[in-house]
């Protein structure tokens, strides 16, 4: 795992975890220009940098790192926990273990539903769609819209080209059997929840939640797919996490 940061030292902290088969840049750098007087962490996952040469195992895993790190350098605590799909995911887990601690938490498209048996089939069709996007295989766009949500003709714009099959294989096996854990329900400060109107699973997610966190707050953006407000959208995106923190 490698670390990158930007903005303000003494500025509040939001620590972003990005997406499976991203990058922390690709997601999060058009966000820096309206994120100056904060002090942003990026968290680089394992396997998906473009500088360390490392493997995803399992979110458990990467959250001893994430916590490793937010003790040593952030005494234990960050104004704002932000995670996007994977990222949400790692972002829960965080919560649940209970080793650091989080003023508030925006959550971006979670992925936090058991998908069951349905998990066999979605794995290798992701990591095959990844694998031929990267090659610049030409796939129609149905099978895209079926993946990232109707219309979100850009999520190939955020795709890490030196992500492997392994880490990818490995992710997609934790987030396909994600189960929340009892403990999710001691975190008591705010949760804000986002997903376009085109992600089924992140929006199921968000229901799941709200069982253990009841004062977690939803908003669905219409006509959007996965990752679709954050990359498309950016100063908008930001605007609207600033209000969050202020609020």
């Amino acid at each position: 795992m490698n670390v990158l940061e930007y903005g303000k030292e003494n500025g509040k902290s939001i620590l972003f975890v990005h997406g499976m088969a991203s990058t922390a840049l690709l997601c999060y750098e058009p966000l820096l220009a309206y994120l100056k007087d904060y002090h942003v962490i990026l968290v680089e996952l394992d396997g998906h940098s473009d500088t360390v040469n490392d493997t995803f195992t399992t979110i458990d895993q990467q959250c001893e790192e994430i916590e490793a790190w937010v003790n040593t350098h952030m005494n234990g605590t960050v104004d704002c926990l932000s995670g996007f799909s994977l990222g949400a995911a790692i972002c829960v887990r965080l919560l649940e273990r209970r080793n650091i601690s989080a003023g508030k938490v925006l959550l971006d498209a979670p992925f936090t539903v058991h998908m069951g048996m349905k998990r066999f089939v979605f794995r290798p069709l992701f990591s095959k769609g990844i694998l031929l996007m990267q090659k610049n295989v030409w796939i129609p766009k149905s099978v895209i819209y079926s993946m990232m949500g109707e219309g979100n003709d850009s999520s190939r714009e955020i795709l890490n080209q030196t992500v492997s099959q392994k880490s990818l294989r490995n992710a997609c096996t934790e987030v396909y059997t994600y189960r929340i854990r009892k403990s999710l329900a001691a975190y008591e400060n705010p949760v804000f929840v986002w997903y376009g109107e085109y992600e089924p699973y992140p929006k199921q997610s968000a229901e799941l939640l709200k069982t253990y966190l009841p004062q977690l707050v939803t908003e669905e953006f219409p006509h959007m797919g996965h990752g679709q407000f954050l990359h498309e959208h950016p100063h908008a995106y930001a605007e609207k996490l600033i209000e969050f923190i202020k609020s």
